[in-house]
């Protein structure tokens, strides 16, 4: 059976798609995706009221060894040096996500890793057709601008919900 819910494309730039590589290059997207709460319409009938459906946008992105990753409901902080042009952000009947209790205007989630060696964005399809994504990092330890043998590896793996989600490639 077919899904009635559109899902919205996971980027990742074609360097680190399925290839492990460095992050010493300067201002690279890695990948961004949306998150979305959905649109309800309203079903008097059932009792069921409109809600707005919700934007974010997260983008990963490297500088010079260090990892950057934003997520945010603000346009315009979105379509920093890292992220995708403000034509893949939807419009209606979405609004904008925010921190409850915080001040929309401001409304970003920004974290920054530094020593970030390598790293690795895997595509697979199981099969039950859910694409799966992990993502793999490996920092390295430097000490005057030289790479010492401490190194740290972190995984983390993401089922997508809709069958078949589609995974574009950019870049490089």
């Amino acid at each position: 059976m077919p899904s009635k819910y559109k899902a919205m494309p996971l980027y990742v730039n074609s360097r680190w798609l399925n290839a492990t590589q460095d992050c010493k290059v300067t201002n690279k997207s890695v990948m961004y995706f949306s998150i979305t709460k959905p649109n309800i319409v309203a079903q008097p009938v059932l009792g069921v009221s409109a809600q707005t459906g919700e934007w974010s946008g997260v983008v990963l992105g490297c500088n010079n060894r260090k990892l950057t990753l934003i997520r945010t409901g603000n346009v315009t902080t979105y379509n920093t040096s890292f992220a995708p042009s403000a034509g893949l952000v939807p419009g209606a009947p979405f609004a904008s996500w925010v921190v409850p209790g915080s001040n929309p205007a401001k409304d970003t989630i920004s974290t920054q890793m530094d020593d970030t060696e390598t790293i690795l964005v895997q595509n697979t399809t199981s099969t039950d057709n859910k694409v799966k994504i992990q993502v793999t990092v490996q920092f390295c330890r430097y000490q005057n601008g030289v790479a010492t043998n401490a190194k740290i590896t972190e995984s983390i793996l993401a089922k997508m919900l809709v069958l078949n989600h589609p995974v574009n490639p950019f870049g490089p």
